[in-house]
């Protein structure tokens, strides 16, 4: 069969709704990014027997987010993508470590792309959620018009340090207008950050956790991120997952003990922009 490509996204979840209703923890990325107004396209593959069998998005930002798909159908992907009349550009490639490997492995060989940088990551589902003992000193609230300014620079800091590609303002604008942005106080102080994405299909994704560097080592992280959980669940989620970079041992050991345990790696590949 044949991949439907460059397709808006209202086509896009017409057709692979169902697959990300069966498996919202590896398909999060698609979910969360197709809710809104934003003009993204993407594309879906049918199996031989007619149904959906995998998925994809191209942002507007142009990262290419790989959703689950067979086997050797991230190639083929890479191939038709490349090789199209109007030949898309991409600054960046995420999805399923796997899946990753196989599409860039085309897409670099036929389009000349050489990748800038590569994240290894980890997808963690929570199974009960473990509060942090001893709890941080402070308290949470929901982020407010505001915090925007604070929101700005961190949002920034946090895709220096991660490589994270945002479009700033629009994302924080975006963020805050959900209600499910989380701000852990202490002292009357902002001093830690954590996010949820709005449920789709029942699923959630912790996003944005950010805590300034000097602020860090006070659990001000887990006291936000276990707040947010919380949120997510209390706005009808029933799986709350997140990504950890795995070349960073501090962040993998806190969800570990917030009750988040991994579930499949994934890969980021960022190329160079000119």
């Amino acid at each position: 069969m044949v991949w439907q490509t460059e397709r808006p996204v209202t086509e896009l979840v017409g057709a692979a709704g169902e697959l990300w209703a069966a498996e919202p923890a590896v398909n999060t990325m698609l979910l969360s990014l197709t809710g809104g107004s934003a003009p993204h396209t993407g594309g879906w593959w049918r199996a031989p027997d007619g149904s959906v069998a995998g998925s994809y998005l191209h942002s507007t930002i142009g990262m290419l987010l790989l959703g689950s798909m067979p086997p050797r159908s991230a190639s083929v992907l890479a191939e038709r993508l490349a090789g199209d009349r109007k030949p898309l550009s991409a600054r960046g490639v995420q999805g399923p470590r796997a899946l990753v490997e196989e599409f860039v492995a085309v897409w670099e060989a036929r389009t000349g792309a050489r990748a800038a940088a590569t994240m290894d990551q980890a997808l963690h589902r929570l199974g009960t959620l473990i509060g942090p003992e001893p709890g941080p000193e402070g308290w949470a609230r929901t982020a407010g018009p505001g915090d925007r300014d604070r929101l700005l620079g961190w949002f920034t800091a946090f895709g220096e340090e991660t490589g994270a590609i945002v479009d700033l303002p629009a994302a924080v604008d975006a963020r805050l207008a959900t209600g499910l942005l989380t701000i852990w106080e202490h002292q009357g102080r902002p001093v830690s950050l954590a996010g949820s994405t709005v449920p789709a299909r029942g699923s959630s994704r912790i996003t944005s956790v950010y805590t300034p560097p000097p602020l860090r080592g006070n659990s001000f992280a887990a006291g936000a991120v276990s707040a947010s959980v919380r949120q997510a669940q209390a706005q009808g989620a029933d799986s709350v997952v997140l990504f950890t970079d795995m070349a960073n041992p501090t962040s993998n050991a806190l969800y570990r003990r917030l009750g988040f345990e991994r579930i499949t790696d994934f890969r980021q590949v960022l190329y160079a922009t000119t």
